[in-house]
């Protein structure tokens, strides 16, 4: 399954490895040309999935979000926020079940907030 971003890349959501901004990437260009036949539309690339993605995270993440006793609230929140507080309840909940401390999450959210998109 893949995601569209902001226009110049996808997201493979299996692994969330970014199609590389190629315009002459023939691979891209099919895959957009068939997401969007199908109705999807750009997506904002969210900075805190790449921090997370970088840190090598983003599999115990995904991993918590996705387990059955995950509030549906939590879910709901993790697939559809651009944008995360560092208090949240939803974020410290996921964190804290993918084993991301305090220390951690504050240098994820520093890296986010670096990430351009």
């Amino acid at each position: 399954m893949y995601q569209l971003t902001d226009g110049n890349s996808i997201l493979r959501v299996a692994d969330q490895a970014l199609l590389p901004v190629d315009p002459a990437n023939a691979d891209k260009r099919s895959i957009s040309n068939r997401l969007r036949r199908a109705g999807y539309r750009w997506r904002p690339i969210r900075p805190w999935c790449i921090a997370l993605i970088r840190a090598g995270l983003m599999d115990a993440v995904l991993e918590a979000a996705n387990a059955p006793d995950t509030p549906a609230e939590v879910k709901w929140a993790f697939e559809k926020a651009q944008d995360w507080d560092i208090e949240s309840p939803g974020l410290d909940y996921l964190a804290q079940k993918a084993g991301i401390g305090d220390e951690l999450k504050g240098q994820l959210f520093a890296e986010a907030v670096s990430i351009e998109v």
